[in-house]
């Protein structure tokens, strides 16, 4: 029968025939024991830091398709200004599905919602990643994840000639400073 122990920088092991003459023979396999504590933490910790990564780039994507699907839906669904909100509202409903595509990762679910009114839109959306480790930690398993884009209603026709207005009106008004007629 024999004992394994440390000492300074290694481990020993006694067995009852050396024990009378007090000899100690060291272990060469002291790194397996190390390593049997070391590893499991370093394959959580990496574990840990991809499901991370999955949630800020949830976060991300989340943030910009719903900012996408706003704009479109500002620009007056297809250059159409007569359109009414809901009108708008089930153009960006139709769009959503492409643009949520399958494109995120290790998501539970992804619910979207529309709200359309006389001058603005806005698309809200929001899910759910499952973290696998999370009972382990003694955290929450579920991590929620939420993304808001706003977009002013606008008629691009509407846009160019006002432009176009206040260009003719600053040009005349540039003319007339210059004494020129």
């Amino acid at each position: 029968m024999c004992r394994s122990f440390r000492l300074d920088w290694g481990w020993y092991i006694l067995c009852k025939k050396d024990f009378k003459k007090r000899k100690f023979r060291k272990v060469k396999a002291y790194f397996t024991v190390e390593a049997s504590l070391v590893m499991p933490m370093v394959i959580f910790l990496i574990g840990f830091i991809f499901y991370l990564t999955f949630y800020l780039y949830n976060r991300c994507v989340i943030a910009q398709d719903t900012y996408i699907l706003a704009f479109r839906g500002s620009l007056c669904s297809n250059f159409s200004c007569e359109k009414s909100s809901e009108e708008v509202e089930q153009f960006i409903i139709g769009k959503s599905a492409r643009q949520f595509g399958k494109k995120y990762m290790g998501i539970k679910t992804l619910d979207s919602s529309v709200e359309v009114d006389k001058r603005k839109i806005s698309v809200e959306a929001s899910g759910i990643l499952k973290a696998a480790f999370a009972q382990q930690l003694q955290i929450p398993s579920k991590w929620h994840f939420y993304g808001n884009g706003q977009a002013e209603r606008i008629c691009p026709t509407e846009c160019v000639r006002r432009t176009r207005l206040l260009k003719k009106m600053a040009d005349t008004g540039k003319t007339e400073e210059n004494g020129e007629d």
